[in-house]
Formats: C-alpha cells, sequence, structure tokens
C-alpha cells in the first residue's frame, strides 16, 4: 500500500481603492483550505486499486442583497411633459428598470467541494513495453459540487440563489501502451 497526503492553507486578497470601499476581499480563486489524500493498494502484481479523495474550501462569490426600481433616465425627455401636464400617456411609470445592490466583494462563499475517485488499474508487460489499462469512477458518491452560483426571483420577488453543478459520477476508461 502506497499513498500520500497533501495540505495547502492559503489565503488570497486583493485591494483597490474603487471596490469593496478600498477594503481588502478574498479573490475569486481565494482557497483557504485544499486537502487531497491518495491510496493505492496492489492487489497482484498486475492489479491495483486506487482512490483519491479532495476537499476544497467553497468559491468567494458576491452575490446580490436587495433589488430596487429605478426610473430610466434617457426616457425623461421633454416628450410627455407638454400640453396634457407631466408624463399624459404615463410613459414614465412603464419605464422603470431593476437594479441590484451588492454587498461586500466576495464577502459570500459557496459550499466545499469535496470528492471521492475510485479507480482499479492493471498493467503487464516486459521491461521493453507495457500495457496498462485504467478503469474507475470519478465523484464516486455523486457530490454535487457547485461550480457557480445563479439568482432568481422567486413569486414573492424575493431573491434566491441556486447552486449549479457539474459533473456527476463519471465513468471512465484509459488504456497505454509502450512497445
Amino acid at each position: 500500500m502506497t499513498g500520500w497526503l497533501g495540505y495547502t492553507i492559503s489565503w488570497t486578497r486583493r485591494q483597490f481603492d474603487a471596490l469593496n470601499d478600498g477594503e481588502p476581499f478574498p479573490f475569486r480563486y481565494d482557497r483557504r483550505h485544499d486537502l487531497t489524500a491518495t491510496v493505492s493498494y496492489e492487489l497482484t502484481d498486475i492489479t491495483a486499486l486506487t482512490g483519491t479523495w479532495t476537499y476544497r474550501t467553497g468559491t468567494a462569490v458576491t452575490l446580490p442583497q436587495s433589488r430596487y426600481r429605478t426610473p430610466e433616465l434617457y426616457n425623461f425627455g421633454t416628450e410627455g411633459f407638454g400640453e396634457g401636464g407631466p408624463d399624459p400617456d404615463n410613459s414614465i411609470a412603464d419605464s422603470f428598470d431593476d437594479v441590484q445592490s451588492y454587498g461586500e466583494r466576495n464577502g459570500y462563499r459557496m459550499r466545499p467541494y469535496h470528492r471521492l475517485d475510485l479507480g482499479l488499474n492493471f498493467k503487464w508487460g516486459s521491461p521493453d513495453g507495457f500495457h496498462a489499462l485504467k478503469t474507475g469512477v470519478y465523484n464516486a458518491y455523486n457530490r454535487k459540487n457547485p461550480f457557480f452560483l445563479s439568482t432568481e426571483e422567486t413569486e414573492s420577488g424575493a431573491l434566491q440563489g441556486t447552486s449549479i453543478s457539474v459533473l456527476p459520477v463519471v465513468p471512465y476508461v484509459s488504456y497505454r501502451f509502450k512497445f
């Protein structure tokens, strides 16, 4: 049996006068904790079982905290303010934009990312050449790791974030040879 364990703790900050009131904020790729554990167990001279577990702190993102409506300023010309009084055809009331207000830059973290990859490897041949067949599964326990967040409006008008995931359980087969 062989294996290794890797752990990284790190901070990635950015600071710009024009963003986040000049305060430092976590960069999108700030991953506080990154842990990987790998093990390989030789069943026979040609067969091995492998497993890798990966954990990462969630990605830092900026989400809207509120929403309000504001008039479209480019529709406030002189039209509509003539003889019939201000806005006789009600064009101003129909000319509003939804504006989202954001809080602290990258002040929210998505759920942590983790997955387990399992494999069964076969390798045979001679010192001059070999064959290697690898089979396995990526994300064996089908964790729906967040890839990005999408915001939607609910029936009550509130904003709701939805986590979008990609790459569920993915089986794989690989074959290599050397002569």
